[in-house]
């Protein structure tokens, strides 16, 4: 099950990734001082870390090869512990923001590949670097 879990994730984060860059290329904007003190009176301290170090990563890596910023993002990601919707969110089906899935520190398959998807876009992976298996 983590196997196909992973694939899946794998292969919605890249799908993601092409569809998103064709239409939008921008370069990671800072994120407001306003955006971590939200977070905090909203879902606490620990999740307010987790904003600032995934902020943190971004703006450190925006020069970073290609295969660095894949690793990075699938590094980082890869330890939100998988959760799923019925007990995270009490929904049978439920597609989390990147966000949601950041501050609250869980989510499943594709909230994962979502937030993979936002965090290698923010990282400027550009289009012809992506390919779907």
């Amino acid at each position: 099950m983590k196997l196909l879990c992973a694939i899946i994730t794998l292969m919605l984060s890249l799908y993601c990734c092409l569809v998103y860059a064709a239409n939008n290329s921008s370069v990671f904007q800072p994120w407001s001082d306003k955006v971590f003190i939200d977070i905090r009176e909203r879902f606490g301290n620990e999740a307010e870390q987790r904003a600032r170090h995934i902020h943190q990563l971004l703006l450190n890596n925006q020069e970073a090869s290609t295969l660095k910023k894949l690793e990075l993002t699938n590094d980082t990601l890869n330890y939100v512990p998988w959760i799923k919707d019925e007990e995270l969110w009490k929904k049978a089906d439920y597609w989390a923001t990147p966000m949601e899935t950041l501050v609250t520190y869980g989510g499943d398959c594709e909230d994962i590949a979502i937030g993979k998807y936002v965090m290698l876009k923010a990282l400027d992976i550009p289009e012809d670097r992506l390919n779907i298996a």
